[in-house]
């Protein structure tokens, strides 16, 4: 009687590279087909071969192929030569791990499984053996039958040892080490304990995962990768549909469960999602002028049909800092604006920067600008408010976790891609040159070209619509503070901020932009440490009192380690600032007597 194989437990990461996405995930989850790479060595021979030899077999098949050898290569022998029939393989996707049961010792190959299932979905075989779909190569070329044996799981659900492993950037690693921890989750979370085919994912739920997904992607990985990453992790969550509380078509106004198909918008998206790619890679290889053509197309589109906007209301009170200046004693009104047009060469590249280029940041709260400028000690800077004096309509690029009806709902999904590709974080500060801020820069880009557009052609009033900035979550933000606002403050959210580009660039006039002038009224900037010197004990009892009669803003979470925003230092200044006297500027930074600033 033949010895029965002693089972192994793996790690088989499923990577974006060379666009394997596009197939690995639908032949996950509809087909049941674990895959990878390799696709210049995909044929039912090879497979046997190495089946049979082990790395013995895929070093003298390299050298046929007149392969450069890569060490990358260990993982395409665990998966064809190590793994076995009843083995246990958990597939981490995103925030989230499914585990799975190899059901038989069989190797497929893009030969094996061409007319079964790849032919069905539009993958070409090219010459050489190789896939494409939609004219991307495809680098897909072994695949492994698997059965689920649980539901999927947060990764918050595992143990130390298993939630380490799933940090590797190995694509398939032996982890039979922690197989005590991997069987406590197949009993736990058994996928026979629930009959019911898997629901559709709350939408707050979703905004969730993915901005964990962000501060959890691997900074390692190529940024390309990382986005592939993003993308696959949005697919998969959304597959089984999104439901949010909004209000229906009925125009009852009632709050009810709505339920967004992705299959209804998943051609949306995929074309987003196909766009962005194609910019990026278009500006990686140096031809800068079709990534703008091409973004600029799409944008027009996009706009036809509706993208997530939001605004700065008339009245509306945002905020701007600035660190000390060694050779400015007192910070006034003007050097809390943009910059000045004869200081421009002093413009670096940012995220929502375009270098030389002056724009007003503004932040909806203190908190957000300090974090923006790294935190620095609250006696080195100054801040000011800014009230607006007239509704300015944004480009609204935030992880949003609020919604009002199916139609905002779904135009912000299909946005979706577009959003993370702004949101990714900076893997190397170092660097000079970062791809991160390529996309958010080329859609600055756009919103300044059509501002210059709209004022040329004095259009302003006639295009309510005309977006003339971009509203975006800040990627600066660490969580350690964990402040909470009240459920009902929806509008008041910490980490948002806002870029306004200059319409008009030159100095024939001045130093600063007039229609930037013109949108607002500030405060004289104020410190820190001059405003706890001189307010008594009095004021800030005044200040706690009008708080808690106005909003209850002295509620804490129930979680011990979480204050309410609205007792901090941040809110303190931002309720003294708002009370302070607000003027307008004029084009060459002087204050604007009161009687001529309406």
């Amino acid at each position: 009687m033949a010895e029965e194989k002693k089972k192994h437990y793996w790690l088989h990461r499923i990577t974006g590279g060379d666009n394997g996405w596009l197939l690995s995930y639908p032949l996950l989850h509809k087909h049941c087909l674990l895959s990878t790479g390799w696709s210049f060595l995909s044929c039912d021979a090879y497979a046997d071969e190495i089946q049979r030899r082990g790395l013995f077999a895929i070093k003298d098949l390299y050298e046929l192929e007149s392969a450069t050898w890569a060490r990358n290569a260990y993982s395409l022998l665990h998966f064809v030569h190590d793994m076995h029939k009843n083995d246990v393989v958990v597939v981490p996707e995103g925030r989230y791990i499914t585990i799975y049961r190899l059901t038989d010792d069989k190797i497929l190959t893009n030969e094996s499984i061409w007319k079964s299932y790849l032919s069905e979905v539009g993958v070409k075989k090219e010459d050489e053996g190789s896939l494409s779909k939609d004219g991307k190569g495809i680098d897909l070329g072994f695949y492994r039958r698997v059965e689920p044996l649980t539901v999927k799981i947060l990764r918050d659900e595992l143990g130390d040892g298993l939630y380490k492993k799933t940090r590797t950037l190995q694509t398939n690693l032996e982890i039979t080490d922690v197989a005590d921890e991997i069987e406590r989750l197949i009993i736990e979370f058994s996928i026979n304990k629930s009959t019911s085919k898997p629901g559709p994912i709350d939408y707050e739920q979703l905004i969730n995962d993915l901005e964990h997904q962000l501060d959890e992607i691997n900074a390692e990985e190529k940024f390309e990768d990382r986005l592939s990453e993003m993308f696959n992790v949005m697919r998969a969550s959304m597959r089984n549909g999104i439901k949010f509380k909004g209000r229906g078509e009925d125009k009852s106004g009632l709050l009810a469960d709505i339920l967004i198909a992705y299959s209804d918008i998943e051609s949306d998206i995929e074309k987003n999602i196909e766009t962005i790619d194609s910019v990026i890679a278009a500006y990686m290889r140096g031809d800068i002028l079709s990534s703008i053509e091409e973004l600029k197309i799409w944008w027009d589109k996009q706009k036809m049909h509706g993208v997530p906007s939001s605004s700065i209301n008339k009245n509306d009170v945002n905020f701007r800092t600035r660190l000390k200046d060694k050779d400015i004693k007192v910070f006034k009104e003007k050097d809390l604006f943009h910059v000045p047009f004869s200081e421009r060469g002093t413009v670096t590249t940012k995220r929502f920067s375009i270098p030389g280029y002056p724009c007003l940041y503004l932040g909806k709260s203190i908190y957000v600008c300090w974090e923006e400028m790294k935190r620095p000690a609250l006696s080195d800077f100054a801040t000011s408010a800014f009230v607006a004096k007239d509704k300015i309509n944004l480009l609204d690029l935030r992880l949003k976790k609020k919604m009002h009806s199916a139609v905002e709902c779904e135009n912000f999904i299909k946005m979706l891609p577009v959003i993370l590709a702004c949101s990714l974080k900076v893997a190397s500060e170092k660097d000079n040159f970062k791809p991160e801020y390529i996309l958010p820069q080329l859609l600055l880009h756009i919103i300044v070209v059509n501002n210059q557009e709209t004022s040329k052609n004095h259009k302003a009033n006639q295009e309510e619509t005309q977006l003339e900035g971009i509203e975006y979550t800040s990627t600066a933000v660490i969580d350690d503070l964990e402040f909470v606002t009240m459920e009902d403050e929806e509008s008041l959210f910490l980490a948002d901020c806002i870029v306004l580009p200059v319409k008009i660039n030159n100095q024939t006039t001045g130093e600063y932009c007039p229609d930037l002038i013109n949108k607002f009224e500030l405060t004289r900037p104020k410190y820190y440490e001059s405003e706890y010197i001189k307010d008594s004990l009095a004021f800030i009892k005044e200040y706690i009192s009008a708080l808690s009669v106005s909003n209850g803003a002295l509620v804490e979470s129930s979680e011990t380690s979480k204050r309410s925003y609205n007792v901090s230092y941040f809110s303190y200044m931002e309720h003294i600032l708002r009370l302070s006297e607000f003027n307008q500027l004029d084009e060459k930074g002087s204050l604007k007597p009161k009687n001529t600033s309406k």
